[in-house]
């Protein structure tokens, strides 16, 4: 049994390295297995979901249209978590990563500027509050399969 918490959890991952290109890939990773998870869970065969062969941005298109509430500020986040993880392994010079991190953070909360020092510390709070906003969207008593028998 894990006697750590969700937050330490997702935070023993993000504290491995102060590597702007590693960090991005694992707050990527960390959002898409929630996004997994919540598909997962209102599907009657789970199993059928991994030879779809689902993109990180169909399972984020999924979520909302199960969960709704398209206007919370997580699913810029994600988005643009997407599109930042996309650009680094897509492009051999992704440009300035500092002002990357920084975007997706925007997208979440813009008073991160001013409450954490570094861009690599507003990221992983940024990380830790849209796993926390997805893993409380996974544990509603509201999210169930859409069709039962």
């Amino acid at each position: 049994m894990n006697d750590k918490s969700p937050v330490e959890q997702i935070n023993q991952h993000l504290q491995k390295t102060d590597d702007l290109v590693l960090l991005v890939l694992y707050g990527h990773l960390l959002v898409e297995e929630r996004l997994r998870d919540i598909v997962a869970q209102v599907s009657n065969e789970p199993e059928e979901l991994r030879t779809a062969r689902l993109t990180f941005g169909q399972f984020t298109a999924l979520c909302r249209a199960i969960i709704g509430r398209q206007n919370e500020p997580v699913w810029d986040f994600v988005t643009r978590l997407n599109e930042a993880r996309n650009r680094i392994v897509h492009r051999l010079d992704p440009g300035n990563l500092d002002e990357l991190v920084v975007s997706v953070v925007t997208k979440l909360r813009t008073d991160y500027a001013d409450q954490l020092e570094t861009p690599l510390d507003r990221f992983r709070v940024a990380v830790v509050y849209a796993c926390g906003y997805l893993d409380a969207v996974r544990g509603s008593t509201r999210l169930r399969p859409a069709y039962k028998s």
